[in-house]
């Protein structure tokens, strides 16, 4: 069996993967990024929609990585009323499979080695304090000696329990979703739209991401609780009926989306989650590339300086835990809470606030706009969801 020795090693070549890997080996480390798939980026997961600013802080934007640029976004009452939001929600539709290639090949560009079609079934301690990571890499099984790992492994991560890090998850902190594309499409390519319905997504909303050429990303996201009662894909089908029936499906994908505000633990000795596999996915939307990406960065950094420190221990590493919660928690924990007051909605009230909100001048339909209505609206929630905001 063939062995191999880095410095860090980090399993799962997505956003959140790739990035720690540019980072890790621009500063000089020694990085193996394995990803189980063929390629990074297929099958896409996601429905690929990030806000301009957002991913432009992180990485320069190459024009072919996207597929729609978005200015609107609109927001569609259960009773099918449409208010259409200020000029404030620009942002792209990536092309996932070529945008998440396109990072992995920054990584190796920046010195980290990548290899595809290379499945991690195993990790443990060794006498010196490293991480041994058993793997299959085209057929062929080897091992990793690694001081530090990073587990950008998705939601399924088993990098975190294999570290001892409690990655479980309750019905009601994840969404099942399901994802079709649709073709022959008429709709406009520069608006995305949010349905918010019980009958078709109790415990989350449906989307849809225009991909320019009457192509989109139609799906929808029940929560947990709701999946007993209500099957993702056959209510999917029932939506794209009603609001799309002259759509054509051209391919199709379900997952679950944590929607939690991220892990208790993130890190172990000589471990540390980035991405899906921490929970660091936005709670209320559902959005994670950008705070995947964010995550890769800072753990990577994080992971250096603890090798270079030459203490790779929890202790030490919870620092990125902690720079964490400084940038993003409490952004996090309010859209968590904001999440669960606009489920527990009545529909008539959401009825009346989408009413409430198509009144206002366009360039006031903000998000923050919603909320303020939602609040005034209903004065017991305030206090509640005050704490977050002040």
């Amino acid at each position: 069996m063939k062995k191999y020795t880095f410095d860090i090693t980090i399993i799962g070549a997505g956003p959140a993967g790739s990035m720690a890997a540019k980072r890790a080996a621009e500063k000089g480390a020694s990085v193996l990024l394995i990803e189980k798939d063929k390629y990074a980026g297929i099958p896409v997961r996601c429905a690929e929609g990030v806000y301009r600013d957002e991913i432009t802080r992180l990485v320069d934007i190459d024009d072919s990585w996207i597929c729609s640029k978005i200015i609107f976004s609109e927001l569609v009452s259960p009773d099918g009323n449409r208010v259409r939001a200020a000029e404030d929600a620009s942002g792209f539709i990536l092309d996932r499979k070529k945008f998440d290639q396109a990072l992995a090949i920054l990584s190796v560009e920046s010195g980290a080695d990548l290899r595809t079609e290379t499945y991690a079934s195993g990790m443990k301690k060794n006498v010196h304090g490293e991480w041994e990571v058993s793997a299959c890499t085209r057929g062929e099984d080897i091992k990793i000696l690694t001081k530090v790992v990073i587990g950008a492994d998705g939601v399924e991560s088993r990098v975190g329990r294999w570290a001892g890090i409690d990655t479980s998850l309750k019905l009601r902190e994840i969404e099942s979703c399901c994802q079709f594309t649709l073709a022959d499409l008429n709709i406009d390519d520069q608006t995305v739209q949010f349905y918010m319905s019980k009958e078709f997504a109790p415990g989350g909303y449906a989307w849809v991401f225009p991909k320019s050429g009457g192509l989109a990303n139609v799906g929808l996201g029940i929560l947990g609780t709701y999946v007993k009662d209500v099957n993702p894909e056959k209510s999917l089908k029932n939506f794209v009926k009603r609001y799309f029936p002259e759509g054509r499906v051209i391919s199709q994908i379900a997952g679950g989306v944590p929607v939690l505000p991220g892990l208790k633990d993130m890190v172990a000795d000589g471990v540390l989650l980035a991405g899906d596999a921490a929970r660091q996915v936005d709670p209320l939307s559902g959005g994670g590339i950008t705070n995947s990406m964010a995550a890769g960065i800072m753990a990577a950094e994080h992971a250096v300086r603890s090798i270079e420190q030459k203490d790779t221990s929890k202790k030490n590493l919870t620092a990125y835990q902690k720079e964490w919660d400084r940038k993003f928690g409490k952004k996090m924990r309010l859209s968590s809470k904001l999440k669960k007051v606009v489920d527990d909605l009545d529909e008539e009230v959401f009825n009346n606030l989408v009413g409430k909100m198509s009144l206002l001048p366009q360039q006031k339909r903000t998000p923050f706009a919603f909320f303020k209505t939602l609040l005034l609206n209903q004065p017991k929630l305030f206090l509640d969801v005050a704490k977050f905001i002040l």
